[in-house]
Parts: structure tokens; sequence; C-alpha cells
């Protein structure tokens, strides 16, 4: 029972901690755009430093604060990028773009999303070299 109380409380305190205030999203605003403009071209790297002190100064969690910013359109999610820095290519679309250059059926494409990753990126890539070569040749 006294299990029960506890857990009653705690979503009520998840659910009174969450809620912002017209006065609360209009200082989060403000912060939010404020360090923007403080901080520049460096915000993008400084942006979770950012959130976590504007949590501090609302004693609201970060996650809240991002959701919130999100909610406002404010804040949008980092672009995920590969080791190398580079925009992520699924397989699929490796598959695709070989078949569409050996003329490959659709059951074909499917085979070759089987191959490996890497080994799918250096065939397109020597594909698309060779193409370029050609038409500099043709030129």
């Amino acid at each position: 029972m006294a299990q029960m109380q506890e857990i009653k409380k705690t979503e009520e305190n998840k659910k009174a901690k969450t809620a912002y205030t017209a006065d609360e999203t209009k200082i989060l605003l403000d912060l939010w755009g404020e360090a923007q403009i403080t901080h520049g071209t460096q915000f993008a790297e400084l942006r979770d430093s950012v959130v976590n002190s504007i949590a501090l100064k609302l004693g609201k969690s970060t996650r809240s604060i991002i959701a919130k910013l999100g909610r406002e359109g404010k804040y949008t999610a980092k672009e995920y990028v590969t080791k190398t820095g580079e925009k992520p290519v699924k397989k699929g679309t490796l598959a695709d773009a070989i078949g569409q250059i050996v003329g490959a059926t659709s059951s074909d494409i499917d085979s070759l999303e089987k191959a490996n990753k890497n080994v799918l990126s250096l065939i397109l890539k020597k594909f698309l070299d060779i193409d370029k070569k050609m038409q500099e040749l043709q030129e």
C-alpha cells in the first residue's frame, strides 16, 4: 500500500515538473535565442551545455528542455554522420544504384543488398569513376 502511494507521488511529481507555464516557456525561448546570438557559429558545438544551463535555471531535466524546444520548433536533433563525417547511405540505396547501372532486375538487386556495405560502396564508386572517365574521353 505504501509502495503504491509512493509510485503515485512520483508520477505526480513528474507531471508537475514537466509542465511549463507561459512564463517558463517565454524564459526558455529567450534563453535559447540569447545563447544562439551570443555563441553564433559555435552554438552547435555548445548546444548541450546550453541545454544543461537552461535546465538548471528552470529546475527541469535536460530531456524536458529538449522536448519543449522541439515542440516549439526551436530544437532539431543532430544529424547523424558516419565516423568519416559523411551522411550514412543504406545498403539498399547502394544496391539500387548499382542495379540501375548494370540493368539488373529487382530480384538481382535484392541479392545485391545481401553483400557487404563496404564492397557495395567500392563497386559503386568504381562504376562512377569509370563513367566519369568515359565522359571525359568523349569530350
